[in-house]
Formats: C-alpha cells, structure tokens, sequence
C-alpha cells in the first residue's frame, strides 16, 4: 500500500476551490456543502434558528438526492459526485454532535461517527474503480487502494488491548486487530493520521460492536480519537475529538478506563518522550495539550 503525503494545507485546498467547483456541476454536492456550512454558522451563532433550520433542510435534500443517484445505479459518470457527496454527508453527521442535545452519548458515537463514515467506505469500494484519482478521494483516503490493509505487529504496544479476546470469534477478533492494527501504523505515522479513514475502513463487526457499547472497542476508538491530531486540525471537526473522547471515557468501567490511559501513555512516550499520559479526565478543557498529549 502506497501512503500519499498529507499536509494540512490540502483540506483547506479541497475544501475552499475543489468542492465549490465540484458544488457548481453537481446538486448533491452543493447541497451538502450548504448543510456544512450551514451547521457551522448555527454552531457559531446558537440563537439564530435559521442556521439551524436551514443545515437540516439541505442535508435532507443531499440524502435524498443521494439515495435516488443509488436507485439508479453509479458508474464512472457519476461515482466521483456519489462519493463526495457520501463524505460530506457523513463530515456533516459528526460535526452535528456538537449539536446534539439531549441523546445518549453511547448512541451518539455510533449513529453520527461510526456508521456514516462505514457507508463512505462501502460507497468507496464499489466505485474505487473510477474515483480513485479524485482529488477528494485522495483527501479523504490518502493510499492509492481501497481498501486499505494495516495489520498488527508481533510485538505491536497495543497487543495487551487483545487480552481476553476469544480466539472462537474471528470476526470479532479481526476487527480488533484492524482497528489496532491501524493505530499502530498511526503512531509511527502521525502525518497519515485521520480517523474519518479509520472509520470508514474498519471492518462492519466493529462498528457493531461500538453499537452494543462493548468496552474493548470503546476503549480503542477512545485511542484513535486521541491520537486523532489532524481532525482538530480540520476546521470542519474542530473540538469534536476532544468531547468524543470524554463521552467514550464516561462510558468505561473503571478497569478499562486504565487501559485506555495505558494505551494513551504510550502514545505520549513515542510522541514527546514522555511515560506519563495527561489523565482526560482531569485537564483544562481549553488546553489543546490535553488532546495531543
């Protein structure tokens, strides 16, 4: 698998001239892109319903027209716009739980994480084929193949998160070993970092697994949000990784809240030469070193 160079300069590319020029020629993609920007102006002005209102009104259109593109089949003259338009349907799902009032936080990181970046990535395997040099594409996935394999090393840090694990469920198995496998390749490549593309390339079973609130998974997704350093960088999710990760802690038990500390220790010892992790729990909200360690 060949890695692409990443640089934080390619989001604000992609999203200030491509996307706009994509928006242009295709209404899914702008009414997506309106529902973005729209959330972001409610965000920023909480009492003024018309933001509010108005990101609703066009994301329901793009998921319309989005599900009507399906019905009647993608091929190469419309599976650049299909993907797109998926991507930013599901940036526009976890930018909303910022939004979110009154819903089970457990819920939450399932329906407006997990499961939208998963339909991304099953859009992205069936049009790989004819969207792989999109400039979009290569934004969001950042390899040259789909889907992308990461496997977990003999001797991988994160190996005693497999403690306990049944050998009798492979699937389940598999899936935490991808998952693990992927934030093992995303701490020797802090540049490659983007949890978006862990999401949408983890196997299913994980994301069901998430659902049912299963604390290993918890535990992991919990590493993956806090080494997720360029999503904060992302204007678009900004802050988002940071009350994800105090959502999932709320949810663990306390003997596998230590394992996440373990597991965010040795994240902090390879990236500043640290052996003492930041406890979440504890630190200044407003402290963007709480996040990155």
């Amino acid at each position: 698998m060949a890695d692409i160079p990443f640089e934080d300069c390619v989001i604000k590319e992609v999203f200030t001239a491509v996307i706009p020029s994509l928006a242009l020629q295709h209404a899914p993609i702008l009414d997506a892109h309106l529902a973005i920007s729209a959330l972001s102006l409610s965000v920023q002005c909480p009492n003024d319903g018309a933001f509010g209102r108005a990101t609703y009104e066009y994301i329901c259109s793009a998921t319309r027209q989005l599900q009507n593109l399906l019905v009647g089949g993608v091929g190469p003259d419309n599976a650049e716009m299909a993907c797109v338009t998926s991507i930013l349907i599901a940036l526009h799902s976890a930018m909303s739980c910022r939004a979110a009032v009154g819903i089970d936080r457990g819920e939450t990181i399932s329906l407006r994480w997990v499961q939208p970046f998963q339909g991304v990535g099953a859009m992205l395997s069936a049009t790989w084929p004819w969207i792989q040099d999109s400039k979009v594409v290569r934004m969001f996935v950042r390899s040259t193949s789909w889907p992308p394999r990461y496997q977990l090393s003999l001797n991988s840090p994160f190996a005693f998160l497999l403690e306990g694990v049944d050998d009798a469920c492979i699937s389940t198995r598999r899936a935490y070993e991808y998952a693990l496998g992927y934030a093992e390749y995303a701490l020797n490549n802090p540049r490659q970092r983007y949890l978006p593309l862990f999401l949408a390339s983890v196997p299913r079973q994980f994301a069901y697994l998430v659902a049912a609130l299963d604390s290993r998974s918890l535990v992991i997704l919990g590493l993956h949000f806090s080494m997720a350093q360029g999503l904060d960088r992302d204007f678009l999710l900004e802050s988002s990784a940071y009350s994800e990760l105090h959502s999932i802690i709320s949810l663990l038990p306390e003997d596998w809240r230590l394992k996440l500390d373990r597991a965010r220790a040795l994240v902090a010892a390879r990236t500043h030469g640290s052996s003492v992790a930041v406890d979440i729990r504890n630190v200044d909200k407003e402290s963007p070193e709480a996040l990155y360690f």
